[in-house]
C-alpha cells in the first residue's frame, strides 16, 4: 500500500513539476513579446494609394438591337471626400420604324460626398 501511495505521490509531483514548467515557458513568451522591440512596416516609408477606379463600358448586341453602357465613379483627387459619379446608358433597336417607340437614353451625373469608408451622399440631375 505504502508503495501504490509514493507511486501516487511521485506522479503528482511529476504533473506539478510539468505544470509549472509549462507555466514558466508562458511567462517567459509573454514577457520576451511584451518587452521587446517590435519592428513593423514604417507608415511614412510606404504610401499606399488605391488603383484608379475604372470606367466600365460595356456592350450587348443582338438580333432587335444594340445596347451601351458606361459607368464611372472617381473622386477628384486620392485624398478628397469630393467626388463624381455617372452612368449612361443607351438603347437602340435597328429597325427604323420602331426606333421612335423603343429607342432610350439615360444619363445621371452626381457630385459625391464621402461620409464613411463605403458610404457616400450625392446630388446630381438625372435625364
Amino acid at each position: 500500500m505504502r508503495n501504490k501511495m509514493t507511486s501516487e505521490a511521485n506522479i503528482s509531483v511529476f504533473n506539478f513539476r510539468n505544470q509549472l514548467n509549462y507555466f514558466k515557458a508562458i511567462i517567459i513568451v509573454l514577457f520576451t513579446g511584451f518587452f521587446s522591440p517590435v519592428f513593423a512596416q514604417n507608415s511614412d516609408t510606404i504610401k499606399l494609394t488605391p488603383p484608379p477606379s475604372p470606367i466600365i463600358i460595356s456592350s450587348v448586341i443582338g438580333n432587335n438591337g444594340v445596347h451601351l453602357q458606361t459607368i464611372f465613379s472617381k473622386s477628384f483627387n486620392p485624398t478628397s471626400r469630393f467626388g463624381v459619379f455617372g452612368i449612361v446608358d443607351l438603347y437602340g433597336v435597328y429597325s427604323p420604324s420602331e426606333q421612335p417607340m423603343r429607342n432610350q437614353q439615360m444619363a445621371q451625373t452626381q457630385l459625391t460626398y464621402r461620409i464613411v469608408k463605403g458610404l457616400n451622399v450625392s446630388a446630381g440631375a438625372f435625364f
